[in-house]
């Protein structure tokens, strides 16, 4: 499949080596997912070929493509485990661009007695680069069940009224990310749920409503944007310098909410806005399969990689490639970090399709709850391995990267 590769290795049903050497032993690997998305958004292929930028030190300032902010200053949603990515209304909005939904490992899976063991929150800015304005992880290590209710602010609440809205577009999400990840009783796999949906920033529409739906979660409740940024808002709440009140239940204590993220992208893809209009795809039960733009598979089969902490997002030698369209590194709350002490201690590796829909065809979880330093060492398969040489590359899509995403999480001694 890649006629400049130094091996003529098969990839047909290969087995797994495993090389690192964490200090902790990791659980073992999930098996490849199965993905559910209800709408595919239009972004355009992450193997882009234009030329990167600069890399800054801080996440530039967002495009300033948004006229409005129409979104909530907070969300509450109700977990339903009963439902799955068939249910979707929030894409039913004039003020929703797009949305997306996959439930990952849902195989032979007891939903009886499936909890929620943690809910990240995520919002993106408006530039349509994926960049991480704000990020809430206070739901970790939860046992949430059907009907409990989980309560986000936005980022959108730090607005302030007296300032115009094009000096603060660093407070204007153009979408939000969450992940819910789950376990059944006595098994250590982990069914992951990532929703998506992005704005379209428009000053005509107030873009969700209280019972909107999608995959695990129901919108049961939220604070309206103020009037002063959304002219069509029922509410001029000032959005300066809120105090958060949480509302949720879990059944387990979260720990406490993260500060605002600094980020530090090293290059910004060339991406479309994903705040997009197009209409969106029908809604399938399965992923789809990708769009034949991949000619040739010359990623690796397999990867190892080395940790070090000493590092930071200066360091991109990926982009130098090629073979390589777009990098991307953010390093989140690293304020007041004490790097001696600093342990990676999980790493979920994920590939994506050649559709540019960011479809994950392969996830792999294997180092969760772990102890890594620098020089520890991490492999994983791609997804790549399981390319047939027999068989034509077209019939093999749902086997063909088109990109890597990794999140590697870490804590400082008694921190």
């Amino acid at each position: 499949f890649c006629p400049v590769a130094a091996s003529s290795t098969p990839t047909h049903s290969p087995t797994k080596t495993v090389t690192e050497t964490p200090t902790t032993s990791p659980v073992a690997a999930t098996d490849p997912p199965t993905s559910s998305p209800t709408k595919s958004p239009t972004l355009s292929p992450i193997a882009s070929t234009d030329a990167p930028t600069s890399s800054p030190t801080k996440a530039p300032t967002p495009s300033p493509v948004a006229s409005c902010v129409c979104s909530p200053l907070s969300y509450t949603f109700t977990i339903n485990l009963n439902q799955n990515c068939d249910t979707d209304t929030f894409i039913d909005h004039p003020g929703i661009g797009d949305t997306v939904c996959l439930v990952i490992n849902d195989d032979d899976v007891d939903f009886d007695t499936l909890k929620v063991i943690d809910v990240q929150f995520l919002q993106v800015d408006t530039s349509g680069n994926l960049i991480v304005i704000n990020q809430d992880d206070t739901y970790n290590n939860v046992s949430l069940s059907t009907g409990d209710t989980i309560t986000f602010d936005s980022v959108s609440a730090k607005l302030n009224p007296d300032e115009p809205l094009s000096s603060q577009l660093n407070y204007v999400p153009g979408g939000v990310l969450m992940s819910l990840r789950a376990k059944s009783e006595g098994s250590e796999t982990i069914v992951t749920n990532r929703v998506s949906w992005m704005y379209t920033n428009s000053c005509e529409s107030v873009p969700t409503s209280v019972g909107d739906a999608i995959g695990w979660i129901t919108l049961s409740d939220q604070t309206e944007a103020s009037q002063a940024f959304c002219p069509v808002a029922a509410s001029s709440t000032p959005t300066h310098s809120p105090t958060k009140t949480v509302t949720e239940t879990p059944t387990t204590s979260p720990v406490a909410a993260t500060d605002p993220p600094t980020s530090s992208p090293t290059k910004s893809p060339t991406l479309s806005p994903i705040a997009s209009t197009d209409a969106p795809t029908s809604s399938p039960t399965k992923a789809p399969t990708p769009s034949p733009v991949a000619s040739c598979v010359c990623s690796p089969l397999s990867y190892t990689f080395t940790i070090n902490l000493n590092q930071n997002c200066d360091t991109d030698t990926f982009i130098d490639h090629p073979g390589i369209g777009d990098t991307v590194c953010l390093v989140i709350n690293d304020d007041d970090v004490d790097f001696d002490t600093l342990k990676v201690i999980d790493v979920q590796f994920l590939q994506v399709d050649t559709s540019g829909n960011l479809i994950v065809i392969n996830q792999d979880d294997t180092y969760n709850n772990v102890s890594l330093s620098t020089g520890d060492t991490i492999t994983f398969d791609s997804v790549s391995a399981k390319l047939n040489p027999d068989e034509p590359l077209s019939s093999q899509l749902n086997y063909v990267p088109g990109g890597v995403l990794m999140s590697l999480r870490a804590k400082s001694e008694g921190s």
